[in-house]
């Protein structure tokens, strides 16, 4: 039995959308007791709601190093 390595850019990918979706999760957390009048939620609420586009930025930034390291295997 082999064990592969995951790549960098794999766990980059992974970090990035679980960032990503906690950060969703904390959006839409933030933003329904605004809509339904309720009562406000902690700051780490709204915090956590930044935590979207820096997933999405590292998912970004995961993908094109994978295409630019591909790219180079390709032309060697």
């Amino acid at each position: 039995m082999t064990t592969e390595q995951v790549p960098p850019t794999d766990r980059l990918t992974r970090i990035g959308g679980v960032l990503f979706v906690v950060g969703v999760l904390c959006a839409v957390a933030a933003v329904v007791p605004l809509l339904v009048r309720s009562t406000r939620l902690p700051v780490a609420f709204y915090l956590g709601s930044a935590l979207a586009p820096l997933g999405f930025g590292l998912v970004l930034y995961s993908l094109w190093r994978s295409a630019r390291a591909r790219s180079r295997r390709t032309r060697s």
